[in-house]
């Protein structure tokens, strides 16, 4: 996905400026933030300077993004073409995998991942066809691979007889220390509380308020509770 991104605009001959592995487009003009946090201070991104292993695509306005060091991407990509959206990941001591994507398409929307958060390769972060909607990840969570995460279905299915949108999207929100094992699906509606494993290749598009539970299924059930887990 991220090449064919980068050939559209390549051409379509944007005006992009291009400073090494980022692309952004009127990062200062349009009102945009990027902001490092590094020992606990905040600082702007500097000319010049890149997140290693992140590419940026920015063509909304009025975005921030906040990367807290240390943390260490490997060919990731953040996609944000909404307005008034905000990105921001805490400092990690573990990988953000292979061939991520966090993308925001809609605006005033939203991705928040807290601190000492891991992925496996080919995890999506995505889905955002509504303004609005948003994606809540706490601390120390633990993605496999293919994991994918969307607030939305990304296109909508309607009556044919009112026009009325039928499966409107709706905030995706995981607590602290949960693991998502491969392939696994988090979809519109979802709340994943502390200490939960959702099972390979479930389907999560509920609410689980029960903390210390192992999710598994399509659509995904309690199957086990009074769980904990460690890495």
């Amino acid at each position: 996905m991220a090449t064919k991104i980068l050939k559209y605009f390549f051409h379509k001959k944007r005006p992009f400026d291009i400073q090494n592995n980022i692309l952004v487009n009127g990062l200062k003009d349009d009102e945009n933030k990027f902001i490092i946090v590094e020992d606990g201070k905040e600082r702007f991104l500097q000319d010049n300077e890149v997140v290693p292993g992140l590419r940026v695509v920015l063509t909304g306005k009025n975005c921030t993004i906040k990367v807290h060091y240390p943390i260490r991407f490997l060919d990731s990509l953040l996609y944000i073409t909404g307005d008034n959206c905000y990105f921001e990941i805490g400092s990690t001591p573990y990988t953000i995998d292979w061939k991520n994507e966090f993308c925001i398409t809609a605006p005033n929307c939203s991705i928040k991942i807290g601190k000492n958060f891991s992925t496996g390769q080919n995890c999506r972060f995505w889905g955002f066809n509504r303004a609005g909607l948003s994606i809540k990840i706490g601390d120390d969570c633990m993605f496999s691979h293919n994991v994918i995460v969307c607030p939305s279905d990304g296109h909508d299915v309607f009556s044919i007889t009112t026009n009325e949108v039928l499966n409107k999207g709706e905030d995706v929100n995981i607590k602290n220390h949960v693991w998502v094992c491969e392939g696994a699906t988090v979809s519109k509606g979802a709340y994943i509380s502390d200490n939960c494993i959702v099972g390979a290749k479930s389907f999560v598009n509920k609410k689980f308020i029960e903390s210390g539970s192992i999710l598994a299924g399509i659509p995904a059930k309690v199957i086990k509770k009074d769980i904990n887990w460690r890495r």
